[in-house]
């Protein structure tokens, strides 16, 4: 963002002739503050007091809406001056609201700069028809719309212009706007969003992060003269979700797909990507703490990988030994044949004795995907690095050096990536294409290390 400091007055919604002065700051490491000369109420004046709302006015005329406020620190000085602190969980700048419940939306509009080869095309013609003037002419169009879960989610363009001496430049910024069929709270969307930016992240195999986030609501509207009327956007800054995390570039090479070969399907992936949160939840997070973390231990990186393979067959295949029924009978009759002081503890050791073993689960989904190329020896190698990181068991250390270990976490990427890109509904020879090409380009990059 722009500003990274507001100076101006401060009170709460509930006493709005009470107010002081102070600095609310956007500082380098992702913190939101606010530094205030004076103390809200006696109330507040002690440490690690939560504050739900805060409104403001800065120096500049902006009107601000702090939400999540937890008071981090109160002092006094040497001339008996007190001074508060607050870390500050979100701020909204356009609007005041008086209570939390108040805080509704109907519309987003959400910039993703990192997505700019991910949509793929420049929202920006060049026509050189007399072959002596160019013109250049901005599309307002989106290049996709997809309805998902009452929410139509349309992906175009933002512009910005410079006008500078003998030039003029237009730079284009991806950006999704979000439209509910009604409005709703800030949580709501947020989730909404989450889930969203990792169905990008996902597609790009790459951390993605909005950048602006604009909020539309029935309730902060203008009235031009002509009786027209129009809502205002209200700018959302968000601690951790579009504030204080890294923007940097995405490998093209290395995304699994662009909008362009997925655009006829993308409303049915979306819906996918949605329906399936419950199902693959333990999948997602497992994966996608994978990736927004890159520098995670390389045994982190496996444990959460084949932890999230190993839910998945739980979650979606037969993962039973035998028929449930029948293992219930084979139970009770050896049971029946232990002195009754055991039965108990035998019993307890036995309740989960039908399960598969990892190995068994680990080959029926390599079998799935076979253009994997996972072998015997891989899928042992799997277990045994699994349950020495597991277990520690000295006893039963059969651990994978570095470099193998480097390739086995390769391969459980590819073949969660696999799990998803099937589970969004695409077909499996356009799934086998997509890791034929990410495998080959990651072990070309492999390769370029020397263990």
């Amino acid at each position: 963002m722009e500003k990274t400091e507001y100076k101006g007055s401060w009170w709460l919604p509930e006493k709005p002739s009470a107010t002081i002065t102070g600095s609310l700051r956007f500082e380098s490491n992702g913190r939101i503050t606010l530094e205030l000369l004076g103390a809200l109420t006696d109330t507040y004046a002690s440490r690690s007091q939560s504050v739900p709302l805060i409104l403001g006015h800065s120096i500049e005329g902006e009107t601000i809406t702090l939400y999540g406020c937890i008071q981090s620190d109160t002092s006094y000085g040497i001339e008996g001056v007190r001074t508060s602190s607050f870390y500050i969980v979100g701020v909204l700048i356009g609007a005041h609201f008086q209570r939390p419940e108040e805080i509704v939306f109907g519309r987003f509009a959400v910039t993703f700069p990192q997505l700019e080869d991910w949509v793929g095309t420049s929202g920006v013609s060049v026509d050189p028809s007399d072959r002596q003037t160019l013109v250049i002419t901005k599309k307002s169009s989106f290049v996709a719309t997809a309805g998902v879960r009452d929410t139509k989610i349309s992906i175009g363009f933002w512009f910005t212009e410079h006008h500078g001496k003998g030039e003029v430049s237009v730079k284009y910024i991806p950006y999704i706007s979000i439209e509910m069929t009604r409005e709703v709270q800030l949580r709501t969307f947020l989730d909404l969003l989450y889930h969203l930016r990792n169905f990008f992240a996902f597609a790009v195999c790459h951390p993605v992060y909005p950048e602006l986030i604009d909020g539309f609501t029935e309730v902060v509207k203008v009235t031009l003269s002509d009786g027209k009327s129009f809502c205002c956007p209200i700018k959302i800054v968000y601690s951790g979700v579009n504030w204080g995390v890294s923007h940097d570039s995405v490998n093209r090479r290395g995304m699994l797909f662009e909008l362009g070969s997925v655009r006829g399907q993308l409303e049915s992936l979306l819906k996918n990507w949605f329906d399936k949160i419950e199902l693959l939840e333990p999948v997602y997070d497992m994966y996608f703490g994978t990736l927004y973390n890159p520098h995670m231990f390389l045994q982190q990186k496996f444990l959460s990988l084949i932890q999230g393979v190993e839910s998945y067959h739980r979650r979606v295949f037969d993962g039973y030994e035998s028929p449930p029924e029948q293992h219930k009978k084979r139970l009770q009759d050896i049971i029946k044949v232990v002195p009754d002081e055991y039965k108990n503890w035998l019993q307890n050791q036995l309740s989960d004795s039908n399960e598969l073993s990892l190995k068994k689960r680990l080959e029926e989904l390599v079998r799935t995907y076979s253009f994997l190329g996972f072998d015997a020896e891989s899928v042992e190698k799997l277990k045994n690095a699994r349950n020495y990181l597991t277990h520690f068991d000295e006893n039963k250390k059969q651990y994978a050096r570095a470099d193998e270990l480097f390739t086995l976490t390769r391969k459980l990427r590819a073949l969660t990536e696999s799990i998803l890109l099937t589970e969004l509904g695409l077909p499996r020879a356009e799934v086998e294409a997509i890791m034929k090409r990410i495998e080959s380009l990651r072990a070309a990059e492999f390769h370029m290390y020397d263990f």
